[in-house]
């Protein structure tokens, strides 16, 4: 009564979970869940019921979806109510809950990123994941392998959304109560400093990339982009780019404005658009003398620099100005 098989079609056990009067069994390509001095029966309606057992360990119980977590045995984290894993066959990002298995990589739109990015760590390049119970947020970080950089991945358990990017790659992570520990070189670092952006004693940006699409099969002109800040803190635009190619010289259009550029306007710090810098061989040249900046969509990626990051930022209502072009018609 305390030694049971499982079905070695389903891969080997990667890890075994204690939660909940149960041991949850991690396998290579299914997760299943194994009731201690109790037994699941189903009724006549297929309502199931747990009794009380006499047996330590009762017959599994495998969860519906064909997801294990592969080689990822290092990528399991859990909270009070969620075990959180990533698998390398599936390419994905999972929770397990009483809802049972949901992939969140599917659900929250990062399944191009999950699929092209975790079926490559195997072997020597690992996954590694942790729960941050002070945030309330997963912490996936994944190894950089031969060809692929690091990336530390965040998901919001209240917000449901993978939240974002992390600069810090480390090379394990762990919980002492609700302590976020991560390690870099051997040595340990604890979450809990009060500046901002400062990973294992190196100070960061912050970034983010917005898409302004609006009414996308129109092409537009751009004239401007405006946003309000925490403390009207400049964030640079050190990257502008188009859905537009030059026909002459082959290159998209690519642009920037510097912390400078942005003027504060009542409570709103605004800028106007520079030009595309790949219109002309000198590049200052085409920033200020080039093509205007058009096309169907526009990218703009917005950085706060390391100096000004150490601190609480905030980016708010970001907007851009533009104009119907001509060529539409």
């Amino acid at each position: 009564e305390n030694f049971d098989e499982y079905d070695l079609n389903y891969g080997d056990a990667m890890r075994l979970v204690a939660k909940d009067k149960s041991i949850i069994v991690f396998q290579k390509f299914k997760i299943g869940r194994v009731p201690l001095y109790n037994e699941i029966v189903k009724a006549a309606n297929g309502e199931s019921t747990l009794v009380v057992s006499d047996k330590l360990l009762n017959p599994i119980q495998y969860y519906s979806g064909d997801i294990g977590i592969g080689e990822h045995s290092g990528s399991i984290a859990s909270d009070n109510n969620s075990i959180y894993f990533s698998t390398n066959v599936k390419g994905a990002i999972g929770r397990l809950s009483n809802a049972g298995i949901n992939v969140l990589s599917v659900l929250y739109n990062v399944n191009s990123f999950s699929t092209t990015q975790l079926p490559q760590r195997i072997g020597n390049y690992k996954v590694y994941g942790a729960f941050d119970q002070s945030l309330y947020k997963y912490v996936l970080a994944l190894e950089a392998t031969d060809t692929e950089d690091a990336y530390t991945l965040v998901f919001d358990e209240k917000r449901n959304v993978f939240e974002s990017f992390m600069s810090y790659h480390p090379e394990m992570m762990c919980n002492l109560e609700t302590l976020f520990v991560s390690f870099k070189n051997g040595n340990l670092y604890t979450h809990d400093a009060a500046t901002y952006n400062e990973f294992y004693g190196v100070e960061y940006p912050s970034s983010v990339s917005l898409v302004f699409n609006e009414n996308s099969p129109i092409r537009k002109k751009y004239n401007a982009i405006g946003y309000q800040s925490f403390q009207n803190k400049k964030w640079a635009a050190p990257l502008i780019t188009t859905n537009t190619v030059n026909a002459q010289t082959g290159l998209g259009q690519e642009s920037s404005l510097l912390k400078r550029d942005f003027v504060l306007e009542e409570t709103v710090l605004t800028a106007g658009l520079l030009k595309d810098k790949n219109s002309r061989l000198n590049p200052v040249e085409g920033l200020n003398e080039g093509d205007y900046l058009g096309g169907n969509y526009i990218v703009v990626k917005l950085e706060m620099s390391a100096a000004d990051a150490n601190d609480l930022v905030s980016l708010v209502q970001p907007y851009l100005t533009y104009q119907i072009s001509n060529r539409n018609f």
